[in-house]
């Protein structure tokens, strides 16, 4: 099985209960945390859960190959992902989706069709945080990566790699992995569902 296990991050989260040491609304030394949901204090009934934290990736296959991106900067710098990232308040994960491809390819697809959801976690600057990555697929002529204008603050580079031999070790995070593992099994098992709007989907 392919990705984090559920057991894994919930381990991973609970180190974060010690994150705090006082309680940010009454100053007591006795806010507690809860296995990695969250924090509460005893002396004041302050609370503060820690939400599972929504993205979206797409994997765009362009004439057999997939779009992976280098990733410019920590967690897993230097590893591959996906066009994507996280859900901003009130946008739905299409908006998301466009945004950050947008955003870091100076590309957006038309229309996306919905691949699935797997748990992850992210790690940053110490603080794990759990996520639902939702992804998406897409699919263009070779003729779209010359449309590309990346963002070097986010991506250190274009890789195209064929479906059939991917760089598996070299991609980031689980979740990707566990989404084009799916995406490649469907595609290989007969003609991928058309019609799907993440629009509706998500």
């Amino acid at each position: 099985r392919w990705g984090i296990e559920v057991m894994d991050i919930a381990a991973e989260l609970a180190r974060a209960d010690s994150l705090f040491r006082w309680c940010p609304a009454c100053s007591g030394p006795n806010i507690r945390g809860m296995g990695g949901r969250g924090w509460t204090c005893p002396d004041c009934g302050f609370e503060l859960y820690s939400n599972v934290a929504a993205a979206a990736g797409l994997i765009l296959e362009l004439g057999g190959e997939i779009v992976l991106l280098r990733r410019a900067k920590d967690p897993r710098k230097g590893f591959l992902a996906f066009p994507g990232g996280f859900v901003d308040p009130g946008e739905s994960a299409w908006d998301c989706l466009a945004r950050e491809c947008d955003e870091e390819l100076g590309w957006k697809p038309e229309k996306a069709d919905f691949v699935g959801s797997y748990p992850n976690l992210y790690v940053y600057k110490g603080v794990p945080y759990a996520t639902c990555d939702l992804f998406f697929s897409a699919s263009a002529g070779r003729e779209v990566a010359a449309l590309f204008d990346f963002d070097p603050a986010e991506v250190d580079g274009i890789v195209l790699a064929p479906l059939e031999s991917l760089p598996w070790e070299e991609i980031a995070f689980g979740s990707a992995v566990s989404a084009l593992k799916d995406y490649r099994a469907r595609k290989n098992a007969g003609p991928w569902a058309e019609g799907s709007d993440p629009r509706h989907d998500s």
